[in-house]
């Protein structure tokens, strides 16, 4: 005959042994939190993603009042896996805009000084992983001269 004692002490101790974990996991004990990074702080505390730092725009010789508009970036403009440029959208100062990769070429009715504006479409797999609102990376508005 089985010992109806035996069965208890082993639910007991199952018992027992579930409440230990809870107190542990409950005690309120944590490992310090990271540093804080841009990989690790939330999108909306995120002002600035430094990934195009600039334009540029390089004179076509072949054709007159054109030029070759491109976006200075940095490294963090792609995480393999995570994010890359997709492509640009253009506001060439000059009332025309244009869709268009990270370099793009554009003429311009004469000569002068205009301010070319471009945002980055990012490609995102993640988007909460993202270091950046949304899927949109501003380049800062750069004015140009056009020989």
């Amino acid at each position: 005959m089985r010992n109806p004692n035996i069965l208890r002490r082993t639910r007991l101790a199952s018992t027992v042994a579930l409440l230990a974990a809870g107190a542990i996991a409950c005690s309120g004990k944590s490992s310090p939190p990271p540093p804080e990074t841009l990989d690790n702080k939330p999108k909306e505390e995120v002002e600035e993603f430094p990934a195009c730092t600039s334009i540029t725009a390089t004179p076509e010789a072949a054709t007159p009042h054109t030029v070759r508009i491109g976006l200075g970036t940095t490294d963090s403009i792609e995480r393999l896996g995570e994010w890359y440029p997709d492509h640009a959208e253009y506001s060439f100062g000059d009332n025309t805009s244009a869709n268009d990769k990270l370099s793009t070429l554009h003429t311009y009715p004469s000569a002068g000084t205009f301010t070319v504006n471009a945002t980055i479409i990012m490609d995102v797999d993640n988007p909460g992983q993202a270091p950046f609102k949304g899927d949109r990376v501003s380049c800062p508005p750069t004015p140009i001269n056009v020989p």
